[in-house]
């Protein structure tokens, strides 16, 4: 790998966590190029040799949070258990929540963006693919009586995203004083006591 490719992978990152700073400290309406650039401490003409504008570096921020949820899944896939397995795609999600202040869930929840904007149909299937993966393990789940066999799966999977923003929210609200991993354990006992036999 040559110099010059490094040297863009490790300008790409900084400046996409630099705008996922921005993003979780202030807004996703706070964005700017010139904000980012501030924070890494480079030029916005800069910020242009790598990104064509503010909604690329959004794109570019969605497609790694893309990645990190199909890495999460991905490596839930060695455990048998639909419950064990359920629970580490649950922990590891909320820590990577943790980590990123909650940027995921700020872009995904802000209404910045058109029905038509290129980072709402990308949302879309970020959420998309995610939640089949879910509702693929409460299948099997119900299938083996792992979880309840009349569990609907639909109002359940709801349940599921809605606890992981609500925990989520609870940490943005309280300026970061609310760990979400300290509690992600007895979060998941109430979950899981819900929907097993």
């Amino acid at each position: 790998m040559s110099n010059l490719k490094v040297k863009t992978e490790i300008r790409q990152r900084q400046i996409r966590e630099a705008a996922m700073e921005i993003i979780a400290d202030k807004s996703l309406n706070s964005l700017t190029v010139a904000g980012i650039a501030e924070k890494v401490g480079i030029t916005k003409s800069n910020i242009y040799r790598h990104y064509s504008s503010k909604n690329a570096i959004v794109e570019d921020i969605v497609k790694m949070i893309d990645t990190n949820l199909q890495k999460i899944v991905s490596n839930s896939k060695v455990i048998d258990s639909p419950a064990e397995r359920l629970k580490q795609i649950f922990i590891n999600h909320i820590a990577l929540l943790e980590k990123t202040k909650g940027t995921p869930l700020i872009i995904f929840t802000s209404k910045s963006y058109g029905d038509n904007s290129s980072v709402k149909i990308m949302m879309k299937v970020v959420i998309k693919k995610y939640t089949e993966s879910i509702r693929l393990i409460l299948c099997q789940g119900v299938g083996d009586k792992t979880f309840n066999t009349d569990l609907d799966i639909k109002t359940t999977l709801m349940v599921y995203l809605g606890l992981i923003q609500s925990i989520i929210l609870q940490c943005i609200t309280s300026g970061g004083a609310f760990l979400p991993t300290s509690k992600a354990e007895g979060f998941w006992a109430i979950f899981i006591k819900g929907i097993s036999k």
